[in-house]
């Protein structure tokens, strides 16, 4: 008998025959599909319509449940004429036939790619090679601008404003590009900004510190370059090189050359005023006449620079190399000379009033031929003695004792009355206030109004050798060549109630202090609407305007009142107004009341014309009649007619004016003390006060009490 088979041999056998039985099934079951195929195409074929035989195709493939793609390479397959088989057997044509399968393969390959895939690996070949593209033409393309801004720069010579030039500039600067021998005189370059270049390094040095530090800052290149008359204010130079620079009659006002090297550049009659020259090479340069006042010198270098005729006011000096540089006849009060070598300097008819030469400043062989050093401050008798000519240079009354036996100098601080207005003595009282603090002694001056007597009190406290003076300027622009004046005496201005114009009073004053006049205005226009909404309902609100309008400070308040007054929506008519703005103007108010009967209220737009007005309606009777509003300062004695049953005065506002001399008091301690140098604006509070609030009134005459011992 035959053996059993083995597992191994009956397996395959097994599968062979099942997978025959499989094919035998699915025989007819394919030649239904066929059949159906053959139908299918053949109602396709039938529609000549080529548009019609696109949809009939997608149909028949939906319903057969076949991709299109396929259903339609099936269906030209059906369509296509049979070809001989014999016509690939030539040897010639075997490589198109290659060719064509290849080919095919290529297309079903795409056909299975989506096209988003494709496009992002074609974008993202493309962007490749833009980036490429973009870096290799870098260098072309910045040498290109560098071209273009240069040109910009040589046609606009001449021209006073170009921002062109000024974008071209900076851009140059950008690149690091030298800007050696430009010409732009004249220039309008007011704050432009040339700090931009940061050179790159691969060296030792970058590695010299962690994390490195790749970059090193460069300044620009402006050696040698024409900027006679240019505006240069606010800009930034720091580490510029300017050396033999054309700068004559620039206004450098307020920028920041800190490094900068200046060496042998011309600087005559330049503004230098409040600039930052720490560390600058001035060497050999000519800076005859400028205007160094409140710049930073600190650490610079100024051998034998030319400063005949210059003007250093307040300004810093310490630790400089002074070492024979020519100061003749400069303005030299209140620098700050400490540490500084002034070894054969010329200083010979220079101004050294209050200048602070201590810290081992260094006077050998210095020139003080009919020098001004009264109260100048020096650390030794020989440090003086050690220059040559000390004799004949004007000195304080015993300056050797001053020096051996240092005192603690009772500092001065002038105050200017121009007027009786109630606020000038609530300036002196808080100047008494910091006076008990601080041991000052208080110079009043009753001036009266207008510029002269504001000229002739200025001049009369430079003459009692004041080291402050607190003032409350006539007219912003006319009361500054009198400010000037005292500024370069080297005595601290500070301005209270009002302040000269913008662009003077950061060169000439220290500190302002001042209210804001709309809104005091606009505060007391709303307190005298509360009060007729709830004492005149009714009735009408007729306005005598005793404004005081002559100064430019009043005026602000006239216009606020008026808009408080239209923002309330109250019925009101101004009757009458008068150009009434001093104490001796009464009978010009008592006029406008006769003249008027109709007037009910009266508002004063300051202290004296709201003081009249309410002293005009007392001598006339017409107590519960007209009633005043206005700008006043609160003191005991208007507190008293606040307070009474049946007041005149119905609303104040009060400017503070004793916080105000206390404050520009403490200012002006701060600038003599070596802490303080910038201009400062103070906007300072007020306040509005009425009878319906007498815990306020109590409030302000308790501080005004307390304050006074």
């Amino acid at each position: 008998m035959p053996s059993e088979p083995t597992d191994n041999t009956s397996r395959p056998e097994s599968t062979h025959g099942e997978n025959s039985l499989d094919r035998e099934s699915q025989v007819p079951q394919l030649a239904s599909i066929w059949e159906q195929l053959n139908q299918s195409f053949d109602r396709v074929s039938a529609i000549t319509d080529p548009i019609k035989q696109e949809y009939e195709l997608a149909q028949e493939a939906r319903q057969l449940d076949i991709p299109l793609d396929s259903y339609r390479r099936m269906f030209a397959a059906y369509t296509q004429p049979e070809k001989s088989d014999g016509v690939f057997h030539h040897p010639w044509l075997q490589c198109v036939r290659a060719f064509d399968l290849g080919m095919g393969k290529f297309v079903n390959w795409l056909q299975e790619v989506a096209i988003v895939r494709f496009a992002i690996v074609i974008g993202e070949a493309t962007l490749l090679l833009a980036m490429l593209s973009f870096f290799t033409e870098a260098p072309q393309r910045q040498q290109q601008a560098i071209n273009e801004a240069q040109e910009i720069i040589r046609t606009r010579i001449g021209q006073k404003y170009s921002q062109a030039r000024i974008e071209a500039i900076m851009n140059l600067n950008a690149y690091c590009v030298s800007l050696s021998g430009m010409s732009a005189p004249k220039a309008a370059l007011a704050g432009i900004e040339l700090n931009k270049c940061d050179r790159f390094q691969f060296s030792h040095k970058a590695f010299a510190q962690w994390p490195p530090q790749f970059f090193t800052y460069e300044g620009i290149n402006l050696s040698h370059a024409d900027l006679a008359g240019a505006n240069l204010e606010e800009s930034n130079l720091a580490g510029a090189n300017l050396a033999g620079a054309n700068l004559e009659g620039a206004n450098l006002e307020g920028a920041n050359l800190a490094g900068a090297n200046l060496e042998g550049a011309n600087l005559a009659g330049a503004n230098l005023q409040r600039t930052n020259l720490q560390g600058v090479n001035f060497h050999i340069a000519h800076l005859q006449r400028a205007n160094l006042s409140r710049a930073n010198l600190n650490r610079a270098n100024l051998l034998k620079t030319d400063l005949t005729d210059a003007t250093l006011l307040w300004t810093t000096l310490q630790n400089a190399n002074l070492y024979r540089t020519n100061l003749t006849r400069a303005n030299l009060s209140r620098a700050n000379f400490q540490g500084a070598d002034l070894y054969k300097a010329n200083l010979q008819g220079a101004l050294l009033r209050h200048a602070d030469l201590r810290g081992n400043a260094n006077l050998r062989e210095a020139q003080l031929d009919s020098a001004n050093l009264r109260q100048a401050k020096f650390w030794a008798i020989h440090q003086v003695k050690r220059a040559k000519h000390w004799e004949t240079a004007l000195k304080t009354k015993n300056w050797e004792t001053q020096i051996t036996q240092p005192k603690a100098v009772t500092v001065q601080i002038g105050l200017i009355v121009s007027s009786e207005e109630s606020v000038f003595q609530l300036y002196r009282k808080g100047m008494e206030l910091a006076k008990a603090e601080n041991g000052i002694e208080i110079v009043s001056i009753q001036s009266g109004s207008g510029l002269q007597n504001e000229k002739k009190a200025i001049e009369q406290l430079i003459e009692v050798g004041v080291d402050a003076i607190l003032l409350r300027p006539e007219d912003p622009k006319d009361s500054v060549a009198t400010i000037r004046k005292a500024y370069e005496a080297g005595v601290v201005v500070v301005t209270v109630g009002d302040c000269i114009n913008n662009r003077d009073a950061p060169k000439l004053v220290f500190a302002c202090y001042n209210n804001n006049s709309y809104q005091m205005g606009y505060d007391s226009g709303t307190s005298l609407a509360k009060w007729v909404s709830q004492n005149w309902r009714g009735r009408d609100v007729n306005v005598g305007m005793v404004d005081g309008a002559i100064y430019d400070r009043t005026y602000p308040r006239v216009k606020g009142f008026q808009a408080a007054l239209k923002d309330s929506g109250i019925r009101w008519h101004e009757v009458d107004s008068t150009a009434a703005a001093f104490r001796s103007d009464l009978p010009q108010v008592k006029e406008m009341l006769q003249t008027n009967p109709s007037i009910n209220i009266l508002w004063g737009g300051s202290n004296a014309t709201t003081e009249i007005s309410v002293q005009a309606v007392q001598e006339l009777g017409l107590g519960g009649k007209v009633f005043v509003f206005g700008i006043l300062d609160l003191t005991p004695d208007q507190a008293q007619m606040l307070l009474e049953p049946k007041a005149v005065l119905q609303s104040i506002i009060d400017q503070s004016g004793q916080k105000i001399g206390y404050e520009a008091t403490k200012t002006s301690l701060a600038v003599l003390n070596g802490q303080l140098s910038d201009y400062q604006f103070h906007l300072v509070p007020h306040r509005a006060i009425a009878p319906s609030d007498p815990e306020t009134i109590r409030q302000v005459l308790g501080e005004s009490s307390t304050n006074s011992h």
